[in-house]
């Protein structure tokens, strides 16, 4: 399935007091919906996702030439140093001679330097990706919101039942002054921008989810983060991993994209595409010409 995150501009948003989406998302996000919330379309292929955005925004996807364009990549150290299955990896980097036989530029970044460092991890957030989601007087869902609104819509499920022993959030949290979030904030998105211009890129790719999916246990998943899984040699919860990439656009409020690109281990491993915030539309006609060139994966090998 190709599955597409629409612009949430995050931090623009936590800076300007301002509730801009793409998609508009007032009563279809549980209670209250924040800054990273956000619906968005799956479906068998970009082409697909491309329609349902245009009927959406009314916006028209261009048509895109791979060989007029330039997308950052990670650069070697990345497959060899950070969480990132082998066999996963191999599938990304099979996509990428791909696309650069197709025609298209590929630059290579220090993708943990340029990128990562500005939002972090799952486990180790920076203050901006904390301040994006959580600062600047961010909506924050709590046992009393989920309360309220199970009241109202759901009155015989409790939130105990819609938990499960999960953690739940009890309230605010201790954050430095406006002006101190706000720096952090800009300079956050400042460098995220400059990314794209100094390497002159439409996109940045690297894989959606660095590990293939893991099996349904018996009893459930390990709360809260899953198994202790080992990849490059470090031992790291395997929920923690699978949200490492995907916690990077949420936090920056950038459209993302992830294309199927191949299977690993008989399961599918997908391509994420990153544009800056708000050019959702040339991300679009991007993913689909990435898509013609890689072709329709086969159905996992079950």
């Amino acid at each position: 399935m190709t599955g597409f995150r629409p612009s949430t501009f995050t931090i623009e948003n936590a800076i300007q007091g301002t509730r801009r989406k793409r998609y508009p998302d007032d009563g279809l996000v549980l209670p209250p919906a924040r800054r990273l919330d956000t619906i968005g379309p799956m479906a068998r292929t970009v082409s697909d996702v491309a329609f349902l955005d245009w009927l959406i925004t009314g916006e028209q996807v261009p048509t895109v030439n791979l060989r007029t364009v330039r997308v950052a990549v990670p650069s070697p150290s990345f497959w060899e140093e950070d969480c990132v299955d082998a066999d996963v990896a191999a599938v990304i980097r099979q996509t990428f001679d791909t696309l650069r036989d197709a025609g298209c530029t590929l630059v290579e970044i220090d993708f943990n330097s340029e990128v990562r460092r500005l939002v972090g991890t799952i486990e180790q957030p920076t203050p901006a990706a904390v301040f994006a989601a959580d600062g600047m007087n961010a909506p924050m869902p709590t046992r009393d919101t989920m309360a309220a609104w199970l009241e109202a819509n759901a009155p015989n499920v409790t939130v105990e039942q819609m938990y499960r022993g999960r953690p739940m959030r009890g309230g605010g949290r201790s954050l430095p002054p406006a002006n101190e979030q706000i720096a952090v904030l800009s300079d956050a998105a400042r460098c995220y921008t400059d990314v794209y211009r100094a390497h002159r890129v439409s996109a940045i790719a690297y894989p959606a989810i660095p590990i293939v999916a893991s099996p349904i246990r018996a009893g459930g998943p390990k709360e809260p983060f899953g198994e202790l899984i080992t990849i490059n040699g470090r031992q790291i919860e395997e929920g923690k991993v699978a949200a490492r990439n995907l916690f990077i656009a949420p936090r920056i409020g950038a459209a993302a994209l992830s294309i199927p690109a191949g299977l690993a281990r008989g399961l599918p491993v997908g391509l994420e595409l990153d544009a800056l915030p708000g050019k959702d539309t040339e991300l679009l006609g991007l993913g689909v010409a990435v898509q013609a060139a890689i072709g329709l994966i086969p159905p996992p090998e079950l």
